[in-house]
């Protein structure tokens, strides 16, 4: 899928050079498999790249066909050049705050979960499918309504 996944990737890239966002979001499945092939991984790092000259903030959360350890890596470092990928399920989901002409903008990066993931860090919680295990991270967020907020997520929910 290495041309596939090239072909897009211009895509995109071709998109944001015409419309100049100041975001762009990944919403999972970064790669097709928990461990992806070299050829994909350096087509996302000179993705990302491009973006990064481009002065884009990046938003990416894994998705059930990522590992989210593997999406996390120099996560802390990338976000120096303004690229923000979730972390590892803890139990909290990273908030990320931006300001723009109208104020502040808040983006939760909640990676894939499933119920054994969230589980562990809300016994006290009911957690039997995966929109449960969504419903206890989201509410566990702390979300100020009063501000605007994004959540960013890749999940199986109804």
């Amino acid at each position: 899928m290495t041309e596939d996944q090239a072909h897009i990737l211009s895509e995109v890239l071709a998109s944001v050079e015409k419309e100049k966002p100041e975001v762009l979001i990944i919403a999972g499945d970064v790669y097709d498999k928990g461990i992806p092939t070299i050829e994909a991984v350096q087509l996302f790092d000179d993705f990302l790249c491009k973006l990064v000259e481009l002065g884009i903030k990046v938003f990416v959360v894994s998705g059930n066909h990522d590992s989210a350890e593997r999406i996390s890596f120099g996560s802390r470092l990338m976000t120096m050049s303004g690229v923000h990928f979730s972390k590892v399920y803890n139990g909290t989901a990273e908030c990320v705050s931006l300001d723009d002409d109208y104020g502040k903008v808040n983006f939760y990066l909640l990676p894939f979960v499933k119920p054994a993931t969230v589980r562990p860090f809300f016994e006290d919680e009911e957690i039997s499918s995966y929109t449960d295990a969504v419903r206890v991270a989201v509410n566990r967020m702390n979300i100020n309504p009063s501000e605007r907020n994004i959540l960013i997520s890749h999940q199986f929910v109804t």
